[in-house]
């Protein structure tokens, strides 16, 4: 679990500031008085999370994520032990659930069908929410989302799955939103330079320019409807 929590230190280190900022800046207006459930926590507090500023304004901070060992490894704030898909809740018990690159961790498994898991957590996160959803997600242009298709055909599954923009899009609006808004992409050579050594993925030590890795990270906002 240490050497995971410095990997991921590591990995994410780099571009998370740039997209903490573009989070607060842009669409974490509303949270200031608002119960917030963070999915898929990995243990982190909401001064990480929302920044020291806003996470003194928010009413009520809560971490849910699956795996006991991330959710416990740091940070005293309230936790749920729970999957994504089955959230101990009530109907709309938080005002907002915060996706902060995690969706690609619901993985692909080719006997559940592409995008079920998602969208069954993307669903059940809108149950919990009042007033709806506010992501950030790392995507993939349509060949490697090919690539990884093809690759899930022939292994029968992937622990991790990252959608492409357009895909990621079309399961958040058959979710039963009102509407997708803000939708905005940002290439991760912008967020942290395109020279800058970044590592491709957290497993494989090598690391490469920025602005060679294709992934453009997804902010938007989903407002609550019926379903």
């Amino acid at each position: 679990m240490e050497a995971l929590s410095k990997n991921l230190e590591e990995w994410y280190g780099a571009s998370n500031a740039a997209l903490q900022k573009i989070a607060i800046d842009g669409y974490y207006g509303d949270f200031a008085g608002s119960v917030i459930l963070d999915v898929g926590n990995g243990g982190l507090s909401a001064e990480q999370q929302l920044g020291p500023g806003l996470a003194g304004k928010v009413a009520r901070f809560i971490g849910a994520d699956k795996s006991h060992d991330m959710l416990y490894r740091h940070g005293g704030h309230e936790k749920i032990l729970c999957d994504a898909v089955e959230i101990p809740l009530a109907d709309n018990s938080v005002d907002y659930c915060l996706l902060n690159n995690v969706i690609h961790h619901f993985g692909f498994r080719r006997e559940d069908g592409f995008g079920t898991v998602a969208s069954k957590a993307i669903r059940e996160c809108l149950r919990v929410a009042r007033r709806g959803l506010v992501i950030v997600e790392m995507t993939v242009p349509g060949w490697v989302q090919q690539l990884e298709r093809a690759v899930v055909g022939v292994t029968g599954g992937m622990a991790t799955f990252v959608f492409n923009a357009e895909t990621l899009r079309g399961l958040l609006q058959d979710s039963g939103a009102v509407e997708v808004k803000k939708f905005r992409g940002v290439r991760l050579g912008e967020l942290v330079g395109n020279w800058t050594p970044y590592r491709g993925m957290i497993t494989v030590p090598l690391k490469v320019p920025a602005g060679l890795i294709p992934y453009t990270y997804v902010f938007c906002e989903v407002a609550k409807g019926s379903r």
